[in-house]
């Protein structure tokens, strides 16, 4: 997939993701169309990661790189673990 594309998708994600905290009336994510898995998933989850650190960034205020953004998703995920969660989600 091109970058062009996925950085489409990312936006339709990061739409999804702000909307969780917003009101129903002030949702964007009815704004924007239906989007379908890419037949490499890799680009959907690609998007999602840069939906995910773009969020990240903004309500923490950092300007990282999506490596930096991993290492703390890592960290996230063994302390996650290492309280008791399940190691292959809730």
């Amino acid at each position: 997939m091109h970058k062009e594309k996925i950085c489409e998708k990312a936006l339709h994600f990061l739409a999804a993701l702000i909307d969780v905290y917003r009101a129903e009336e002030d949702r964007d994510l009815p704004a924007f169309s239906a989007i379908e898995f890419s037949d490499d998933v890799t680009d959907d989850f690609t998007a999602m990661l840069l939906a995910m650190a773009t969020v990240f960034d903004n309500v923490v205020g950092t300007d990282g790189d999506l490596i930096d953004f991993t290492h703390i998703l890592n960290k996230l995920a063994v302390q996650y673990v290492m309280d008791g969660g399940a190691d292959n989600g809730c």
